[in-house]
């Protein structure tokens, strides 16, 4: 190939396409074995996007276009990671043998003069750099300490007063200032909104369940049943919709401190719950009265003598029972005294 290897590589594509339209499988078959005698490199790939055309013929219709062009790719892969390698090689030796305190060679004779001289004599430090990065790295300390609370910039699993920086207000009640930072961290889960608001929700539902459920002025056992029960509701990582309804403002907090279990469940969960109770209906059978099988009685339709009778008293007592026959074959239906 020719001195430009660029050039010739850009002409042997140009030439692979305008075979393919042609559909002429015996010169890409030829193009593909001159490409697999260049030697390649990284930046030539990049430059022409070769590997990726190539790449595309892996999966041609022709079995020796395909195999050809897998055998091209793979000796690629083989040369450019071979550079990488020594490239790598190179460069860890020269950083080596920079920590083992080996002078720069510099063509400027005032610096080989100073690196002699650095190899015999103490090393000297730049106070100016040092002093710089002291001061930024005090800075950025000093602007995390004295940021205010702020909602994290990723979403972490659990949030709570305590790690966001919040202060809730207290109630004057260690039972209740702890439900609401139950509340908070639970409407906190898997969420990235705000910290003033997951604390605003939190504590409005304590504050109306409170009201609603504790009349005496203490927390009752109902309220402590109802918080948990929001707790693990909201907490509940196969239900994210209603912890984020509820923090979105979609349900309002008045409607959701109503809710019950089952309000508060998944539709999944409603789906799955409202299928049982389909099939519980279909599968229960009422009550009937209990009649037994006999073959003292012949059916006047199907002549079948399979039957099932029972016996009730309809006229007074001084009369004989009524005898209801049902035909277990065909459902004809008749009755004797």
């Amino acid at each position: 190939m020719g001195s430009n290897v660029e050039q010739d590589v850009l002409d042997h594509k140009k030439a692979l396409v305008d075979a393919l339209q042609k559909g002429t499988v015996a010169q890409v078959v030829d193009l593909l074995t001159q490409l697999g005698k260049v030697t390649i490199s990284a930046s030539l790939l990049r430059k022409t996007e070769m590997g990726l055309f190539v790449n595309k013929l892996k999966t041609h219709a022709d079995s020796n276009v395909s195999k050809l062009a897998k055998d091209v790719v793979r000796d690629w892969k083989a040369q450019v990671a071979k550079e990488t390698a020594s490239t790598g090689v190179s460069t860890s030796a020269s950083s080596s043998s920079a920590k083992l305190g080996g002078p720069k060679v510099s063509g400027n004779p005032r610096s080989s003069a100073n690196a002699n001289s650095s190899a015999t004599g103490p090393p000297t430090v730049d106070t100016r750099t040092s002093t710089t990065s002291q001061s930024q790295n005090s800075s950025r300390e000093g602007s995390s300490t004295a940021s205010s609370p702020q909602t994290p910039t990723d979403t972490p699993k659990d949030r709570t007063v305590r790690s966001d920086g919040m202060r809730i207000k207290t109630t004057g009640n260690d039972v209740r200032d702890r439900c609401i930072e139950m509340l908070y961290q639970a409407l906190g889960t898997n969420s990235n909104a705000e910290s003033d608001r997951l604390l605003k929700k939190a504590t409005n539902i304590e504050s109306i369940v409170f009201k609603k459920l504790s009349p005496e002025g203490t927390p009752s056992q109902n309220y402590k049943a109802k918080i948990r029960s929001f707790f693990m509701n909201l907490r509940d990582k196969n239900n994210p919709k209603l912890r984020e309804a509820v923090v979105d403002g979609e349900v309002a907090v008045e409607e959701f401190c109503e809710y019950t279990t089952q309000d508060m469940a998944s539709a999944e969960a409603k789906a799955r719950d409202r299928e049982i109770q389909i099939q519980n209906m279909f599968l229960a059978k009422g009550a009937e009265e209990q009649q037994a099988e006999t073959d003292m009685f012949k059916c006047g339709k199907c002549k079948s003598r399979k039957c099932r009778y029972r016996q009730m008293q309809t006229r007074s007592a001084d009369e004989p029972m009524t005898t209801f026959v049902t035909c277990s074959n065909c459902g004809n239906r008749w009755k004797f005294c």
